[in-house]
């Protein structure tokens, strides 16, 4: 019996010639392509139409105004809002740097799928990178690196490469993250420029 034959203990290999070899083969084949996952889609510079890519990656970028705010403060609220969204910036934060007013952490968290009435509730889990630069009088937020994580087993899938049956409920998943980042960003703006945690 050939190896790959203990995988189909239901198949009883009784002869192997080169034909049934060839058939075999295409039988295999046929079956693999028929059972691989389908990626999403680009459509207009965004993933399935909702989220922003840049070279093959989602990234979110957008920078905002903090009137009579230095770095130096723009710096510090940044790394509290940290601290109270992760409950520690040091398990979350790779990069605080001070001099430069850059801060770069990933963390993981979860974002409700949006829900119209009969549908079903989702709630996705997903590790994210987020960067904040601080200037005087202004900051940027790139987050980026975006993966859903299995509930079980806490292993990543890239959002770039995430999918889930029926299509509906991808995009679902796709608008929840984008209103995630919205929100994220509300989150950021709210400590940096008001002050506010």
């Amino acid at each position: 019996m050939m190896p790959w034959a203990a995988c189909f203990p239901h198949v009883i290999i009784t002869t192997y010639t080169r034909s049934m070899k060839h058939h075999i083969y295409v039988l295999l084949t046929a079956c693999l392509l028929g059972c691989a996952t389908p990626m999403p889609k680009q459509e207009g510079g965004k993933l399935n139409g909702v989220l922003p890519v840049e070279n093959e990656e989602v990234v979110y970028r957008q920078s905002f105004e903090a009137p009579g705010v230095s770095r130096a403060e723009a710096f510090r609220r940044a790394r509290r809002w940290w601290t109270i969204r992760y409950k520690s910036a040091k398990d979350v934060l790779q990069l605080a740097d001070a001099e430069t007013g850059e801060l770069i952490g990933k963390g993981i968290t979860t974002f409700k799928a949006t829900q119209e009435k009969g549908q079903m509730k989702l709630e996705r889990i997903v590790r994210e990178t987020i960067t904040v630069d601080t200037k005087d009088n202004a900051y940027t937020v790139t987050m980026r690196q975006f993966e859903i994580l299995n509930p079980v087993t806490f292993n990543p899938t890239p959002i770039e490469k995430y999918y889930v049956s029926p299509e509906r409920d991808l995009r679902r998943t796709f608008v929840g993250l984008d209103q995630h980042v919205q929100a994220t960003y509300a989150d950021i703006k709210r400590a940096i420029v008001e002050d506010k945690q």
